[in-house]
C-alpha cells in the first residue's frame, strides 16, 4: 500500500519492510516526569506531589485486540492471578 501511494517499485520496498504498530515509548513517559517536576518547582502550584503517569496507562484495549502485541514493562507489576 506505501509503495502504491509513493509511486516506489516493489522491489524496492520488498528490500526494506516497514513495520507498523502502535507504542508508548519510555522516553515520553520520561519527558512528561521531567516537565511536571519543573512545573511543581517553579510554578506556583497547589500540587506538590510527582503525578504518576503509569496510572494512566491501559493496556485493555489493546491486549483485547492482540495480547502478545502488548509488552509492558512495570516497576512493580503485581504477579498474575
Amino acid at each position: 500500500m506505501i509503495c502504491h501511494a509513493t509511486g516506489l517499485s516493489l522491489g524496492l520496498c520488498n528490500k526494506f519492510p516497514l513495520r507498523s504498530g502502535v507504542y508508548l515509548d519510555l522516553s515520553l513517559l520520561l519527558v512528561r516526569e521531567d516537565q511536571a517536576a519543573w512545573l511543581i518547582k517553579n510554578r506556583p502550584a497547589s500540587q506538590t506531589a510527582m503525578p504518576n503517569f503509569m496510572d494512566s496507562l491501559d493496556p485493555g484495549p489493546l491486549m483485547q485486540v492482540n495480547q502478545k502485541a502488548v509488552q509492558l514493562a512495570l516497576p512493580e507489576q503485581a504477579p498474575p492471578r
